[in-house]
């Protein structure tokens, strides 16, 4: 018979990491503040394009999309939803949705 475990048996060791952030001196910064949704709206749609362009070749080679991924982390949208305070653009989920369904008519991998 296995053995029955309990929840006081459980130890959770405290989480911990030496990560270093760059937390912004103050919570919006002037280039977040054009970092809204019109803003990246218009770079999906300018990098669109040249995402579905590659989507065949990736297809073609099952590769991986890091050259997508690497141009979206440039225009900031990888922390679209992060609070602003942590450096992000603080992004509504619905928001973030409907760009990320937008990305996705242009390449699905990505």
């Amino acid at each position: 018979m296995p053995p029955v475990i309990t929840p006081s048996a459980i130890r959770v060791q405290p989480y911990s990491h030496n990560f270093k952030r760059d937390v912004p001196a103050s919570p919006i910064q002037p280039a977040q503040l054009e970092r809204n949704y019109d803003y990246f709206l218009a770079k999906l749609r300018d990098l669109g394009p040249v995402f579905a362009d590659r989507a065949a070749l990736h297809n073609a080679g099952a590769k991986f999309v890091t050259e997508n991924i690497t141009e979206l982390q440039q225009i900031g949208f990888l922390a679209a939803a992060v609070p602003s305070e942590l450096g992000g653009s603080e992004l509504d989920h619905s928001d973030l949705c409907n760009l990320v369904r937008i990305l996705a008519q242009y390449c699905p991998s990505t």
